[in-house]
This record gives structure tokens, C-alpha cells and sequence, in this order.
């Protein structure tokens, strides 16, 4: 009989347990559960691809709210001049940056350029990585004094020096920028400018230089040398500068 008894124990402390757990905790029943998908960014814009409307973005592009790459970027940085702003207009609007490490992004032409917004470092290396780089390398800088739409005779010495240094240099970038006194609207001074500008891509186009890239642009009398009123001649505003890198 005690071995009898030590065999139905176990089985009359379960049938105990069990009741006891039923009674205490009656409402406790095994549920199902289901987990969902985990999201993923394929090409890595930090858009899920559910909502990517552009799945194959290349990495490092900026993208919008729907993972398309963005037409264009723009950033103020730091340069050789002090409170500079710049103007990025569409057809829909105009946005002013005025501090350094903002940008605006620009999605379309028929679209207003977004809101100023700040650059952290790392983001601004992310992005412009290969300028960066490029930014090391030599850069030069030329002034061409005019008179009217002629270079005058000391700023002649000044132009070759600008072709003899291009001829060294292998695929240079180059941007001509051409600037007026006060005399003229702006308008008018704008136009005379790029004239002065155009003159100046011009010569170089015609020595045959091998370049990446030439851009012309027209300042016209809002960035002047010597700061004057309005309807005054200032030989040293009457000028062209040549950045070449």
C-alpha cells in the first residue's frame, strides 16, 4: 500500500495544481499573435520602400518626402568675402540665404525653392564630398580692369598671365564674373557686365584651352570693390573677376 500511495502522488498533486491555476486565473486563453513585416530601405535615403516612388535613388543623393532625388542643392558657404546672401529663384518664387551653412533645395521649376534650413558638417561632406576634395586644390583668383568694354592696358599684363597659368593647369574649372560702377541702371549695368564677362570667356575659348567647365555671370553694380552712391564712376568697380580651379 505505500508503494501504491508514492506512485498516485505526482498525479494527485497535477489534478490539484490544475484545478487550482483554473479557478484562480479563468479567464487566461491562448492567443495568436502576428508580427508585421519589418520595413526596409533598399537603396538607403531613409524613405521605407513602400514609399519610396523612387526605389533606386543612388546612394548619397538628397532625396524629397518621396524619395526622388532632388534637382538641385544649394549651400552658402564660407568664401573669401563677408556677409554675402545669394537669390535661388524659380518660376514659382525666390528664396534669399543669407547665413553661412544654409540651403535651400529645388525640386522643380514650377515649384517655389524649399525654406533656409542649416548644414551640419558631416551632412555637408556627405553630400559635396568630391567638391570638398576638389576645394584643396589650387585656386586662383584675377582682377581685369575695364574701360567701358575694353580691358585696359594694365590689366592686358594681368590676362596673360591668366592664359599662361591655364595652360598648365589639366581640365580647370573657370568662372567669369563681370561687375559695373553705379553709373547706369541695373538692368543696363547688369547686361553691360556680362558683356564684359563674355569678352573675357571669349579670349580664352579662342587660345584653344582645354577646361571642365567655363560659367559667365553678370554681378552687375550689387557687389561692388568701392562701396559708392548711386550715378557715380568708380574705375575700380568697372572689373572682371576670373576664378579658376
Amino acid at each position: 500500500m505505500r508503494y501504491l500511495l508514492i506512485l498516485l502522488l505526482p498525479s494527485v498533486l497535477f489534478c490539484l495544481s490544475k484545478k487550482h491555476v483554473d479557478e484562480e486565473f479563468p479567464l487566461i486563453q491562448p492567443i495568436a499573435v502576428e508580427f508585421a513585416p519589418k520595413s526596409t530601405d533598399t537603396d538607403k535615403d531613409h524613405i521605407f520602400d513602400q514609399f519610396d516612388k523612387c526605389p533606386n535613388t543612388p546612394l548619397g543623393y538628397k532625396v524629397d518626402k518621396d524619395g526622388c532625388a532632388l534637382k538641385a542643392m544649394i549651400v552658402l558657404v564660407q568664401g573669401n568675402k563677408q556677409n554675402t546672401s545669394i537669390i535661388i529663384s524659380t518660376q514659382a518664387g525666390s528664396v534669399t540665404i543669407d547665413e553661412v551653412d544654409q540651403y535651400v533645395t529645388i525640386a522643380s521649376k514650377n515649384k517655389p525653392p524649399s525654406k533656409p534650413q542649416k548644414i551640419q558638417a558631416k551632412e555637408l561632406n556627405s553630400f559635396f564630398g568630391m567638391l570638398s576634395s576638389k576645394a584643396q586644390e589650387k585656386k586662383l583668383r584675377y582682377t581685369l580692369y575695364f574701360n567701358n568694354l575694353d580691358i585696359n592696358s594694365e590689366s592686358s599684363l594681368v590676362l596673360q598671365n591668366l592664359l599662361n597659368e591655364l595652360q598648365k593647369m589639366k581640365n580647370p574649372s573657370i568662372k567669369i564674373i563681370g561687375h559695373t560702377d553705379t553709373m547706369g541702371s541695373l538692368q543696363k549695368n547688369y547686361t553691360l557686365g556680362l558683356k564684359r564677362a563674355q569678352s573675357i570667356a571669349q579670349i580664352i575659348k579662342d587660345t584653344g584651352i582645354h577646361y571642365l567647365n567655363l560659367e559667365v555671370d553678370s554681378y552687375s553694380e550689387v557687389n561692388l570693390a568701392i562701396q559708392t552712391e548711386d550715378k557715380v564712376k568708380e574705375q575700380l568697380n568697372r572689373r572682371v573677376e576670373v576664378f579658376i580651379q
